[in-house]
């Protein structure tokens, strides 16, 4: 019986640790926010972590923290790409979400993220995609029927729309923090 305690215990404090009251994210404390977040996914708890950063993301976007706004986006993605990694097109609405709420310079940097997706997951998917076989007509919104060409068109148009502001040559790189 005393065994069970010494069993339970550590259970129960690492359930505490994990699963506490995270839903007001302290922006004034945000590494160990961030540390939690990277030991929850070294654990692979990645469905957490997710949690997690989408309150981070949340905050970060209410209080105008751009820097932390853009890395909680780029965790976020990993996670899904993680979580659900059958579904590209969660990552895509996701950002597409991003993209739709933010101003010119956030939405730039975000245009560049999605292009570099598409890159990234026609290349990890090259010999299954370059099987397909181009149907003449309109461009299908499912991912899982696109061609090369269509996955390299999408990325272009995301890369040509990351560099089309001009409040981009405004911003100094440095207040890019972490994300440079």
């Amino acid at each position: 019986m005393k065994y069970t305690i010494f069993i339970l215990l550590p259970v129960l404090f690492s359930a505490i640790f994990f699963n506490s009251n995270t839903s007001s994210v302290d922006m004034d404390n945000i590494d160990s926010i961030w540390n939690k977040i990277d030991s929850l996914e070294t654990i692979r708890m990645h469905r957490s972590a997710l949690d997690l950063t989408q309150e981070v993301l949340e905050k970060a976007w209410e209080e105008k923290d751009r820097e932390n706004y853009l890395r909680a986006v780029l965790y976020r993605n990993d996670y899904l790409r993680i979580l659900y990694s059958d579904q590209p097109e969660r990552i895509v609405r996701a950002m597409e979400e991003e993209i739709d709420r933010c101003g010119e310079i956030v939405s730039s940097v975000l245009h560049s993220i999605l292009g570099q997706f598409y890159m990234d997951f026609y290349r990890n998917n090259m010999w299954q995609i370059n099987r397909r076989t181009e149907v003449a007509g309109e461009g299908s919104d499912q991912m899982a029927t696109w061609t090369g060409r269509q996955f390299l068109q999408e990325a272009a148009q995301h890369y040509k729309k990351s560099i089309e502001s001009n409040l981009t040559a405004e911003v100094e790189i440095e207040s890019l923090g972490w994300i440079i």
